[in-house]
């Protein structure tokens, strides 16, 4: 139980920072895309 408790807490912690992280990588990959997508029209 001490075991499952710790690797809750754990993941309970980084819940929000891979969310965060996973959305500021997706909107990186949208501004690039956006952009490789203006030039290509230039």
């Amino acid at each position: 139980m001490v075991a499952y408790d710790c690797i809750n807490e754990c993941s309970h912690q980084n819940y929000w920072q891979i969310i965060i992280s996973n959305v500021i990588f997706h909107k990186f990959l949208f501004v690039l895309n956006f952009n490789f997508s203006c030039l290509m029209l230039l």
